[in-house]
């Protein structure tokens, strides 16, 4: 579900059900998983996101450090 891919309709599944076996009632919906998806949605993306950017940010240095600084840049 973190990464987003049909946690839309997952989630639709998980607040209107009633119990096991039965059917989903549309009108009916239970505010306690609402308010776990939204959580659950928020601290996955940032997860996910800051574990982007730490992947990122550590093979940038492991490059600089193997180039042996910024060769990249101009002396202006």
């Amino acid at each position: 579900m973190s990464t987003t891919a049909g946690w839309g309709e997952m989630m639709i599944f998980t607040i209107t059900s009633v119990d096991q076996d039965y059917e989903p009632h549309l009108n009916e919906r239970n505010p306690f998983w609402i308010i776990f998806f939204m959580i659950f949605m928020i601290v996955g993306f940032f997860f996910f996101l800051n574990l982007f950017v730490a992947v990122v940010i550590n093979t940038f240095k492991t490059e600089q450090d193997r180039v042996g600084g910024y060769d990249l840049l101009s002396e202006k």
